[in-house]
């Protein structure tokens, strides 16, 4: 008899491998705290440093000297700033952009290009962003960093970020800034920045050196904070092959306002803690920076780089959430009544599985990127963008993946149908030299090789396609990942050119026009919100190709609204609507008696064939003559009056009867 594992030796084995992760979860605790603790006195000891250098006490300031980096070049660009107390922003907490340039401050020697890393430094754009605390009237700290684009030519595809501490002049908007790549080995130390104030502003060191304590106790309590609950937070983990370990000191010079400060306060105020008073539009921040890294042997410069303040940033952050929720619902209520329309088996014949298939997939990305973003922004923004991801998600799975299944599910039933008509023609018979000779067409040689070629496809496992396109679509991420993001864009942006194509092939139109130009207007919104402005929530950059884009919705909107208006073939000039097969809609008597005759009674129809009545025209459900000239045939053998059939294929390609597709009407 076979033995088998005993119960108690797998609960054994699992208490083990649950004791062996409680203790390397210990372990690594144990090792934050002291990591934190290390980094608690350190932080106590520089405080303790910096109050004695501020009181004159030399003993208790001990080996602490603020150094200031030197270069000529740099000492020029100071002494042309203007230290004047006009109308300022008091704070500058707020995203920027702007581009950073380059030089080298000596010969570049092997261990400053070592040091400088794999960082795209000149020519560069750059996005800081400054977050003000401790704000008075004359002095804040500052805490920010800044954002730099990697190569192209760099295999990463991540930013390098350059943390920032400093102090801001408030009466003069002036900021004093030491900064430091995240993945570096040194400390960053705030207390260098006393050296940076110019001896003519030595009256500004006190409140500086206050602004600095601040930022030290602050950072001391959120270490307290951290220690309480050490397993949420993450201590960074310097890397020995950073990218880069340029250390470097910075001076930004905000540029003043056309406006008084007591206004300029009032907008700022106001913008933070809204109150209903009627103010201007609040001006963009305008910053130069220029800085430099003696260890890398650069000086640094920027453009009048513009910015917007962190109010300003979330009031457009609300407005984008309004605007989306009304779009959404928008959507819904147009595909609704879109589902409610598309019920009978030829409306939905009618619809594109591939058009329906792109919108949910764009819709199902949009729900899960604002879920992603309600994850990580500040709480009173998440209900907004949960409720946004909420609705694309009803969207998706309950009407947009819905009408998809619909019409794949009919799609596949006609397909099916059409393979079985395919299969009961013999193997014998297509392939026999008889047949061939019977039909000696190029029409019958491409009919036979299709309808043989469908059959072994249809053969052939789903799965293996689907692998097929899978591995493809990896390989093409990780050898042109540039090159597919363009053509996955542009893919999701030709959301109807499946549809007009159907509409072509079927000569009928599908989707109503309202619902043809509200779902365009949806598919608008989020790019004109990203690329319109450097300030958004992706950080995208506004391109001019982004109208390329534009249009190209436009055109297929346009185009599509013309097919339902004029007609599927509406832009093909009526000499260019020829069909599969040319089409006699205006036969003899006795060939339309003999279309006829399979109908009525063979023996009645062979002694008088005009004796079979037409019947009704079912358009105008008048009686139909014999005249070639006053009634036209369909293909299906519908009879219809000429002043009837003439307006509706002026429409529809579609026989009113039987809606099936109708060739060109040629006269």
């Amino acid at each position: 008899m076979r033995r088998t594992v005993r119960p108690w030796l797998c609960c054994l084995s699992w208490l083990v491998c649950l004791a062996v992760v409680r203790f390397a979860d210990a372990s690594s605790l144990s090792e934050k705290r002291d990591a934190l603790q290390a980094m608690r006195l350190r932080l106590i000891h520089e405080r303790s440093e910096l109050e004695g250098y501020l009181q004159g006490n030399v003993t208790q300031q001990g080996a602490f000297r603020p150094v200031r980096e030197q270069d000529p070049r740099l000492d020029r660009a100071l002494r042309d700033i203007e230290f004047e107390p006009y109308p300022f922003y008091p704070n500058v907490s707020g995203f920027y952009y702007g581009h950073l340039s380059t030089w080298n401050t000596s010969r570049l020697s092997w261990d400053q290009a070592q040091e400088r890393g794999l960082v795209a430094w000149n020519n560069t754009v750059i996005r800081p962003y400054f977050q003000a605390y401790g704000v008075t009237d004359k002095a804040s700290h500052i805490r920010g960093g800044i954002a730099l684009q990697p190569p192209w030519e760099n295999a990463s595809l991540l930013d390098n970020y350059i943390q920032l501490v400093g102090v801001h002049d408030i009466r003069l908007g002036m900021l004093y800034l030491v900064g430091m790549p995240v993945t570096a080995n040194d400390v960053l130390d705030i207390r260098h920045v006393l050296a940076m104030i110019p001896e003519k502003q030595a009256a500004f060191r006190n409140d500086a050196g206050k602004a600095c304590i601040n930022d030290i106790n602050m950072r001391i309590q959120r270490i307290d904070d951290a220690m309480t609950s050490p397993d949420t937070i993450s201590l960074p983990d310097p890397d020995p092959s950073a990218s880069s370990n340029c250390t470097m000191q910075l001076y930004a010079k905000l540029s003043p306002e056309d406006l008084d400060q007591r206004e300029l306060n009032t907008i700022e105020h106001e913008l933070r803690e809204p109150s209903g008073i009627v103010t201007r539009n609040a001006p963009r921040l305008h910053m130069k920076v220029l800085g430099i890294s003696t260890r890398c042997g650069m000086y640094l410069e920027t453009d009048s780089m513009v910015g917007i303040s962190r109010a300003q940033y979330w009031n457009n952050v609300r407005y984008y959430i309004a605007g989306m929720i009304c779009v959404v619902l928008m959507q819904l209520v147009l595909m609704t009544r879109e589902m409610e329309r598309i019920q009978t088996h030829t409306a939905i014949s009618r619809i594109s599985s591939l058009s329906v298939w792109i919108h949910s997939l764009i819709d199902a990305c949009m729900s899960i990127a604002h879920f992603s973003l309600g994850l990580v922004l500040p709480g009173i923004y998440a209900p907004g963008f949960f409720s946004i991801a909420f609705m694309q998600a009803v969207l998706f799975f309950v009407l947009e993946f819905r009408l998809c299944a619909i019409v794949t599910k009919q799609r596949m039933e006609s397909h099916r149908d059409a393979m079985q008509r395919d299969d009961s023609v013999s193997d014998d018979d297509d392939s026999s030299f008889d047949s061939l000779l019977d039909e000696p067409t190029l029409q019958h040689y491409v009919n036979n090789g299709y309808r043989r070629l469908r059959r072994a496809l249809h053969r052939v496992p789903r799965i293996f396609f689907l692998v097929s396109w899978l591995m493809a679509i990896i390989l093409f991420v990780n050898v042109a990942p540039v090159l597919y993001a363009l053509v996955a864009v542009s893919f999701l942006l030709s959301f109807w050119i499946p549809q007009i194509l159907h509409n072509i092939r079927q000569r009928s139109t599908g989707f109503h026009t309202s619902t043809i130009i509200g779902m365009s207007m949806a598919r608008c919104y989020v790019p004109l919100y990203l690329y319109q402005d450097h300030f958004n929530p992706l950080s995208m950059e506004p391109t001019p190709w982004f109208w390329v884009l534009m249009g190209w919705c436009a055109a297929q909107t346009l185009f599509l609204v013309g097919q339902n208006m004029r007609g599927p073939l509406f832009f093909l000039p009526h000499s260019w609507r020829h069909s599969e097969k040319d089409w006699n809609w205006h036969p003899s008597k006795e060939a339309l008696a003999a279309m006829l005759s399979h109908t009525h009674d063979e023996e009645e129809a062979a002694v008088d064939p005009l004796s079979i009545p037409l019947g009704d025209c079912p358009i105008c459900l008048m009686p139909t003559s014999w005249d070639d000239e006053s009634v036209m045939v369909a293909p299906c053998h519908h009879v219809f009056h000429k002043e009837c059939l003439l307006p509706w294929l002026d429409i529809k390609q579609i026989c009113p009867s039987c809606r099936l597709p109708l060739p060109v009407y040629n006269n």
